[in-house]
Protein backbone atom coordinates (compact mmCIF):
# COMPACT_ATOMS: atom_id res chain seq x y z
CA UNK A 1 0.00 0.00 0.00
CA UNK A 2 2.84 2.28 0.60
CA UNK A 3 5.22 3.36 -2.03
CA UNK A 4 8.49 2.73 0.24
CA UNK A 5 10.37 -0.17 -0.17
CA UNK A 6 10.90 -2.56 3.25
CA UNK A 7 14.39 -2.25 3.47
CA UNK A 8 13.59 1.58 4.23
CA UNK A 9 11.51 1.02 6.61
CA UNK A 10 13.60 -1.23 8.69
CA UNK A 11 16.83 0.98 8.43
CA UNK A 12 14.90 4.12 9.49
CA UNK A 13 13.10 2.82 11.90
CA UNK A 14 16.00 1.41 14.20
CA UNK A 15 15.96 -2.38 12.80
CA UNK A 16 19.17 -4.10 11.14
CA UNK A 17 18.63 -5.57 8.05
CA UNK A 18 18.81 -9.11 9.25
CA UNK A 19 18.18 -12.35 7.52
CA UNK A 20 15.27 -13.51 9.32
CA UNK A 21 12.11 -13.71 7.24
CA UNK A 22 11.28 -9.86 6.79
CA UNK A 23 7.35 -9.11 8.14
CA UNK A 24 4.75 -7.90 5.51
CA UNK A 25 4.30 -4.50 4.72
CA UNK A 26 1.90 -2.53 7.74
CA UNK A 27 -1.21 -1.19 5.62
CA UNK A 28 -0.76 2.72 5.47
CA UNK A 29 1.74 2.96 7.60
CA UNK A 30 3.60 5.53 5.70
CA UNK A 31 0.60 7.64 5.10
CA UNK A 32 -0.33 7.14 8.69
CA UNK A 33 3.44 8.68 9.42
CA UNK A 34 3.25 11.64 6.76
CA UNK A 35 -0.19 12.51 8.36
CA UNK A 36 1.65 13.26 11.81
CA UNK A 37 4.58 14.94 10.03
CA UNK A 38 1.98 16.83 8.84
CA UNK A 39 0.20 17.98 11.15
CA UNK A 40 3.56 18.34 13.44
CA UNK A 41 4.53 20.85 10.79
CA UNK A 42 1.71 22.70 11.02
CA UNK A 43 1.67 23.02 14.97
CA UNK A 44 4.94 23.80 14.80
CA UNK A 45 4.42 26.75 12.52
CA UNK A 46 1.82 28.00 14.34
CA UNK A 47 4.15 29.14 17.44
CA UNK A 48 4.59 31.67 15.30
CA UNK A 49 1.95 33.56 16.52
CA UNK A 50 -1.62 34.59 17.36
CA UNK A 51 -3.21 33.98 14.34
CA UNK A 52 -5.76 31.45 12.73
CA UNK A 53 -2.63 28.98 12.51
CA UNK A 54 -1.62 29.23 16.23
CA UNK A 55 -5.13 28.67 16.99
CA UNK A 56 -5.79 25.19 14.59
CA UNK A 57 -2.80 24.25 16.26
CA UNK A 58 -3.84 24.15 19.47
CA UNK A 59 -7.32 22.42 19.32
CA UNK A 60 -7.71 19.11 19.04
CA UNK A 61 -9.46 18.76 15.69
CA UNK A 62 -6.58 20.24 13.33
CA UNK A 63 -3.14 18.84 14.88
CA UNK A 64 -5.02 15.93 15.95
CA UNK A 65 -3.38 13.00 18.17
CA UNK A 66 0.59 13.82 16.50
CA UNK A 67 2.62 13.97 19.61
CA UNK A 68 0.92 10.26 20.72
CA UNK A 69 0.36 9.76 17.59
CA UNK A 70 3.71 9.18 16.44
CA UNK A 71 4.91 7.33 19.36
CA UNK A 72 2.39 4.79 19.13
CA UNK A 73 3.33 4.29 15.28
CA UNK A 74 7.07 4.21 16.15
CA UNK A 75 6.18 1.57 19.19
CA UNK A 76 4.03 -0.36 16.70
CA UNK A 77 6.99 -0.48 14.02
CA UNK A 78 9.93 -1.72 16.71
CA UNK A 79 7.49 -4.24 17.66
CA UNK A 80 6.18 -5.58 14.39
CA UNK A 81 10.38 -5.43 13.40
CA UNK A 82 11.92 -6.81 15.99
CA UNK A 83 9.31 -9.42 17.64
CA UNK A 84 11.14 -12.13 15.54
CA UNK A 85 14.71 -11.32 16.25
CA UNK A 86 14.58 -10.88 19.50
CA UNK A 87 12.45 -14.53 20.05
CA UNK A 88 14.97 -16.24 18.22
CA UNK A 89 18.19 -13.96 18.49
CA UNK A 90 17.81 -12.97 22.10
CA UNK A 91 17.26 -9.45 23.63
CA UNK A 92 21.05 -8.99 24.19
CA UNK A 93 21.99 -9.24 20.47
CA UNK A 94 18.63 -7.02 18.97
CA UNK A 95 19.57 -4.77 21.72
CA UNK A 96 22.95 -4.29 20.61
CA UNK A 97 22.26 -4.05 17.30
CA UNK A 98 19.43 -1.43 18.50
CA UNK A 99 21.60 0.87 20.25
CA UNK A 100 23.90 0.94 17.17
CA UNK A 101 21.43 2.33 14.90
CA UNK A 102 19.65 5.03 18.25
CA UNK A 103 23.45 6.30 18.08
CA UNK A 104 23.12 6.75 14.27
CA UNK A 105 20.01 8.83 15.09
CA UNK A 106 21.71 10.99 17.90
CA UNK A 107 24.64 11.72 15.55
CA UNK A 108 21.58 12.76 13.16
CA UNK A 109 20.31 14.73 15.69
CA UNK A 110 23.06 16.94 16.19
CA UNK A 111 22.90 17.92 12.83
CA UNK A 112 19.80 18.69 12.97
CA UNK A 113 20.54 21.01 16.02
CA UNK A 114 23.32 22.81 14.49
CA UNK A 115 21.47 23.67 11.89
CA UNK A 116 18.47 25.41 13.71
CA UNK A 117 21.40 26.89 15.52
CA UNK A 118 22.35 28.71 12.49
CA UNK A 119 19.36 30.07 11.95
CA UNK A 120 19.18 31.25 15.32
CA UNK A 121 22.67 33.13 14.61
CA UNK A 122 21.78 33.90 11.76
CA UNK A 123 18.56 36.08 12.50
CA UNK A 124 18.99 36.67 16.10
CA UNK A 125 19.65 40.37 15.04
CA UNK A 126 16.00 40.31 13.97
CA UNK A 127 14.27 38.37 15.81
CA UNK A 128 15.91 38.61 18.92
CA UNK A 129 13.08 37.76 21.48
CA UNK A 130 11.32 35.12 19.39
CA UNK A 131 14.11 33.03 18.68
CA UNK A 132 15.66 33.26 22.55
CA UNK A 133 12.23 31.93 23.31
CA UNK A 134 12.21 28.83 21.39
CA UNK A 135 16.19 28.33 22.80
CA UNK A 136 14.50 29.07 26.82
CA UNK A 137 16.23 32.43 27.42
CA UNK A 138 19.73 30.65 26.03
CA UNK A 139 21.22 33.88 24.36
CA UNK A 140 23.20 33.87 23.24
CA UNK A 141 23.55 30.47 22.62
CA UNK A 142 26.39 29.62 25.12
CA UNK A 143 28.39 25.72 24.81
CA UNK A 144 26.66 25.06 28.62
CA UNK A 145 23.46 24.83 26.57
CA UNK A 146 25.04 22.99 23.79
CA UNK A 147 26.37 20.07 26.37
CA UNK A 148 23.46 20.01 28.11
CA UNK A 149 21.53 19.51 24.88
CA UNK A 150 23.64 16.42 23.79
CA UNK A 151 23.01 15.09 27.29
CA UNK A 152 19.64 15.37 26.95
CA UNK A 153 18.78 17.60 29.91
CA UNK A 154 17.59 20.99 27.48
CA UNK A 155 16.60 21.16 24.48
CA UNK A 156 14.83 23.56 22.21
CA UNK A 157 10.89 23.51 21.73
CA UNK A 158 10.34 21.30 18.66
CA UNK A 159 13.26 18.78 19.60
CA UNK A 160 10.91 16.68 22.22
CA UNK A 161 10.09 13.85 20.00
CA UNK A 162 13.70 13.38 18.10
CA UNK A 163 15.20 12.91 21.25
CA UNK A 164 12.35 10.42 23.15
CA UNK A 165 13.15 8.15 19.41
CA UNK A 166 16.74 7.67 20.44
CA UNK A 167 16.23 6.70 23.60
CA UNK A 168 12.90 4.24 22.95
CA UNK A 169 14.15 2.71 20.19
CA UNK A 170 17.51 1.55 21.95
CA UNK A 171 15.96 -0.27 24.58
CA UNK A 172 12.96 -1.29 22.26
CA UNK A 173 13.98 -5.21 22.40
CA UNK A 174 14.48 -5.16 26.47
CA UNK A 175 10.81 -3.84 26.28
CA UNK A 176 9.77 -6.86 23.90
CA UNK A 177 11.90 -8.79 25.62
CA UNK A 178 9.62 -8.69 29.10
CA UNK A 179 6.37 -9.04 26.63
CA UNK A 180 7.97 -12.17 25.14
CA UNK A 181 8.65 -13.71 28.61
CA UNK A 182 6.12 -12.51 31.00
CA UNK A 183 2.94 -11.37 29.01
CA UNK A 184 1.67 -8.33 27.99
CA UNK A 185 0.25 -7.42 31.01
CA UNK A 186 3.62 -7.27 32.86
CA UNK A 187 4.57 -4.96 30.10
CA UNK A 188 1.76 -2.59 30.22
CA UNK A 189 1.33 -2.86 33.99
CA UNK A 190 5.42 -1.34 34.37
CA UNK A 191 4.06 1.22 31.83
CA UNK A 192 0.89 2.40 33.33
CA UNK A 193 2.86 2.18 36.84
CA UNK A 194 6.11 4.69 35.27
CA UNK A 195 3.08 7.39 33.48
CA UNK A 196 1.50 7.30 37.08
CA UNK A 197 4.06 8.03 38.54
CA UNK A 198 4.87 11.12 36.35
CA UNK A 199 1.44 12.25 36.71
CA UNK A 200 1.28 12.09 40.15
CA UNK A 201 4.88 14.51 40.12
CA UNK A 202 6.86 11.89 41.63
CA UNK A 203 9.04 12.85 38.48
CA UNK A 204 8.82 16.40 39.08
CA UNK A 205 10.18 15.99 42.25
CA UNK A 206 13.35 14.22 41.68
CA UNK A 207 13.90 17.00 38.84
CA UNK A 208 13.92 19.24 40.92
CA UNK A 209 16.21 17.79 43.18
CA UNK A 210 18.87 17.14 40.67
CA UNK A 211 17.98 20.89 39.70
CA UNK A 212 19.53 21.75 43.38
CA UNK A 213 22.62 19.33 43.22
CA UNK A 214 23.68 20.76 39.98
CA UNK A 215 22.66 23.85 39.49
CA UNK A 216 20.38 23.36 36.68
CA UNK A 217 16.84 24.93 36.04
CA UNK A 218 14.51 21.82 36.96
CA UNK A 219 12.00 23.57 34.34
CA UNK A 220 15.07 23.18 31.96
CA UNK A 221 15.40 19.48 32.54
CA UNK A 222 12.17 18.13 32.91
CA UNK A 223 11.30 17.86 29.29
CA UNK A 224 13.88 15.12 28.84
CA UNK A 225 12.40 12.96 31.84
CA UNK A 226 8.79 13.76 30.41
CA UNK A 227 9.89 9.98 28.82
CA UNK A 228 8.46 8.65 31.84
CA UNK A 229 4.97 9.22 30.17
CA UNK A 230 5.48 9.58 26.75
CA UNK A 231 6.30 5.45 27.09
CA UNK A 232 2.98 4.53 27.61
CA UNK A 233 1.76 5.47 23.85
CA UNK A 234 4.60 3.81 22.78
CA UNK A 235 4.61 0.37 24.43
CA UNK A 236 1.10 0.48 23.28
CA UNK A 237 1.74 0.55 19.68
CA UNK A 238 4.81 -1.74 20.50
CA UNK A 239 2.65 -4.36 21.94
CA UNK A 240 0.38 -3.77 19.04
CA UNK A 241 3.45 -4.29 16.93
CA UNK A 242 4.32 -7.63 18.53
CA UNK A 243 0.82 -9.13 18.02
CA UNK A 244 0.73 -8.38 14.26
CA UNK A 245 4.55 -9.44 14.01
CA UNK A 246 3.60 -12.91 15.52
CA UNK A 247 0.43 -13.89 14.30
CA UNK A 248 -1.04 -16.78 16.45
CA UNK A 249 -4.61 -18.65 15.84
CA UNK A 250 -5.91 -16.60 18.29
CA UNK A 251 -5.51 -13.39 16.73
CA UNK A 252 -7.71 -13.12 13.71
CA UNK A 253 -10.91 -13.81 16.46
CA UNK A 254 -9.48 -10.69 18.38
CA UNK A 255 -9.01 -8.36 15.15
CA UNK A 256 -12.30 -9.33 14.31
CA UNK A 257 -13.96 -8.37 17.84
CA UNK A 258 -11.45 -5.23 17.63
CA UNK A 259 -13.25 -4.55 14.14
CA UNK A 260 -16.38 -4.95 15.86
CA UNK A 261 -16.37 -2.55 19.17
CA UNK A 262 -13.83 0.00 17.90
CA UNK A 263 -15.67 2.28 16.27
CA UNK A 264 -18.83 2.70 18.99
CA UNK A 265 -15.85 1.94 21.25
CA UNK A 266 -14.09 5.24 20.27
CA UNK A 267 -17.25 7.17 19.90
CA UNK A 268 -17.90 6.89 23.47
CA UNK A 269 -14.21 7.39 24.80
CA UNK A 270 -14.47 11.16 23.20
CA UNK A 271 -17.93 12.11 23.72
CA UNK A 272 -17.07 11.34 27.60
CA UNK A 273 -13.93 13.23 27.64
CA UNK A 274 -15.58 16.08 26.07
CA UNK A 275 -18.20 16.22 28.17
CA UNK A 276 -16.36 16.07 31.39
CA UNK A 277 -13.83 18.48 29.98
CA UNK A 278 -16.92 20.91 29.21
CA UNK A 279 -18.00 20.38 32.45
CA UNK A 280 -14.63 21.56 34.02
CA UNK A 281 -14.30 24.69 31.33
CA UNK A 282 -17.09 26.23 32.08
CA UNK A 283 -16.59 25.40 36.24
CA UNK A 284 -19.61 22.92 36.60
CA UNK A 285 -17.27 20.77 37.85
CA UNK A 286 -12.82 20.61 39.22
CA UNK A 287 -11.51 17.75 37.46
CA UNK A 288 -9.31 17.78 40.67
CA UNK A 289 -5.22 16.79 40.60
CA UNK A 290 -4.25 18.87 38.33
CA UNK A 291 -1.66 16.41 35.86
CA UNK A 292 -5.08 14.71 35.09
CA UNK A 293 -7.01 17.32 34.82
CA UNK A 294 -4.84 18.18 31.68
CA UNK A 295 -5.07 14.93 30.48
CA UNK A 296 -9.42 15.39 30.36
CA UNK A 297 -9.34 18.60 28.61
CA UNK A 298 -9.66 18.97 24.53
CA UNK A 299 -6.33 20.25 24.35
CA UNK A 300 -3.16 19.21 22.60
CA UNK A 301 -0.71 16.19 23.25
CA UNK A 302 -4.05 14.98 25.62
CA UNK A 303 -4.74 11.38 26.46
CA UNK A 304 -7.78 11.65 24.41
CA UNK A 305 -5.82 12.39 21.39
CA UNK A 306 -3.57 9.27 21.92
CA UNK A 307 -6.68 7.20 22.05
CA UNK A 308 -8.44 8.48 18.89
CA UNK A 309 -5.22 7.59 17.04
CA UNK A 310 -4.84 4.19 18.81
CA UNK A 311 -8.65 3.21 17.64
CA UNK A 312 -8.26 4.65 13.92
CA UNK A 313 -5.36 2.61 13.47
CA UNK A 314 -6.71 -0.33 15.05
CA UNK A 315 -9.54 -0.04 12.68
CA UNK A 316 -7.59 0.51 10.25
CA UNK A 317 -5.20 -2.33 10.45
CA UNK A 318 -8.44 -4.73 11.52
CA UNK A 319 -10.97 -3.93 8.87
CA UNK A 320 -10.99 -3.93 5.15
CA UNK A 321 -13.13 -3.04 2.09
CA UNK A 322 -14.84 -6.32 2.49
CA UNK A 323 -16.18 -5.87 5.91
CA UNK A 324 -20.07 -7.10 6.15
CA UNK A 325 -20.57 -4.29 8.48
CA UNK A 326 -21.40 -1.09 6.40
CA UNK A 327 -20.98 1.50 8.51
CA UNK A 328 -17.61 0.04 9.45
CA UNK A 329 -16.66 -0.39 5.99
CA UNK A 330 -17.35 2.72 4.95
CA UNK A 331 -15.70 4.83 7.20
CA UNK A 332 -12.63 2.29 6.76
CA UNK A 333 -12.75 3.44 2.95
CA UNK A 334 -13.21 7.43 4.11
CA UNK A 335 -9.87 6.85 6.67
CA UNK A 336 -8.09 4.71 3.85
CA UNK A 337 -8.66 7.22 1.23
CA UNK A 338 -8.04 10.24 3.43
CA UNK A 339 -4.44 9.14 4.83
CA UNK A 340 -3.17 6.62 1.46
CA UNK A 341 -2.55 10.03 -0.56
CA UNK A 342 0.75 10.57 -2.47
CA UNK A 343 1.94 13.68 -0.15
CA UNK A 344 1.06 11.81 2.88
CA UNK A 345 2.97 8.32 2.10
CA UNK A 346 5.72 10.02 0.15
CA UNK A 347 6.88 12.26 3.04
CA UNK A 348 5.62 9.03 5.40
CA UNK A 349 8.36 6.88 3.52
CA UNK A 350 11.45 8.87 5.31
CA UNK A 351 10.12 9.93 8.62
CA UNK A 352 13.19 10.51 10.30
CA UNK A 353 14.28 12.79 7.40
CA UNK A 354 11.22 14.50 6.93
CA UNK A 355 10.43 14.92 10.48
CA UNK A 356 14.10 16.41 10.79
CA UNK A 357 13.91 18.26 8.18
CA UNK A 358 10.39 20.39 8.64
CA UNK A 359 11.65 20.94 12.21
CA UNK A 360 15.06 22.58 10.44
CA UNK A 361 12.49 24.90 7.96
CA UNK A 362 10.47 26.02 10.63
CA UNK A 363 13.37 27.26 12.59
CA UNK A 364 14.27 29.31 9.37
CA UNK A 365 10.81 30.20 8.78
CA UNK A 366 10.88 31.81 11.89
CA UNK A 367 13.40 33.45 11.74
CA UNK A 368 12.32 35.07 8.52
CA UNK A 369 8.46 35.43 9.83
CA UNK A 370 8.36 39.31 10.40
CA UNK A 371 9.24 40.63 6.56
CA UNK A 372 6.97 38.16 5.20
CA UNK A 373 4.47 38.73 7.45
CA UNK A 374 4.37 42.75 6.98
CA UNK A 375 4.35 41.94 3.30
CA UNK A 376 1.53 39.59 3.31
CA UNK A 377 0.03 39.54 6.76
CA UNK A 378 -0.18 36.98 9.07
CA UNK A 379 -2.53 34.73 7.53
CA UNK A 380 -1.19 34.30 4.12
CA UNK A 381 2.60 34.64 5.25
CA UNK A 382 1.83 31.39 7.22
CA UNK A 383 0.07 29.79 4.58
CA UNK A 384 2.74 29.97 2.16
CA UNK A 385 5.60 29.27 4.75
CA UNK A 386 3.38 25.97 5.28
CA UNK A 387 3.14 24.91 1.78
CA UNK A 388 6.30 25.79 1.15
CA UNK A 389 7.66 23.23 3.69
CA UNK A 390 5.15 20.52 3.00
CA UNK A 391 6.43 21.10 -0.89
CA UNK A 392 9.91 20.94 0.04
CA UNK A 393 9.45 18.14 2.27
CA UNK A 394 8.12 15.96 -0.86
CA UNK A 395 10.98 17.23 -2.85
CA UNK A 396 13.20 16.15 0.35
CA UNK A 397 12.31 12.30 -0.28
CA UNK A 398 12.11 12.28 -3.57
CA UNK A 399 15.89 13.38 -3.93
CA UNK A 400 16.50 11.18 -1.79
CA UNK A 401 15.19 8.38 -3.27
CA UNK A 402 16.84 8.99 -6.68
CA UNK A 403 20.22 9.48 -4.86
CA UNK A 404 19.47 5.96 -3.16
CA UNK A 405 18.82 4.46 -7.04
CA UNK A 406 21.95 5.91 -7.87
Amino acid sequence: MGINRLNEDRAEEGAPLSTHDRPGRIPYIDGLRGYLIFSMTLSHLGIIGPNLFADLSHKTVSAFFTGEGFMTISGLMMGYILARPTQTDGTLVTLGNSLRRSFKIFRHYIVVFALCALAFWVFAPATDDLLASLFRGRNPLTPEAALLFVTGLYRPLMFDILFLYIVLIGIAPVLIGIALRYGSPALLGLSMTSWLAFQYGFVTKVVEKLGAVFAFDPAEMFGSFSIFSWQLPFVIGLLLGITLALQDQKTPQRLADLRKNAFPFAVTICLAFAFFGLLDAIGVISLGHVFFADYLRLDPLTLINFFAFALVLACLLAANADDPNRTVRGLHKGLAAFIDNRLFTTIGSNSLLTFSASVVLTYWVIGMREPLFELLGPFVGNTLAFSGVMGALYVIVILDRHLRRR
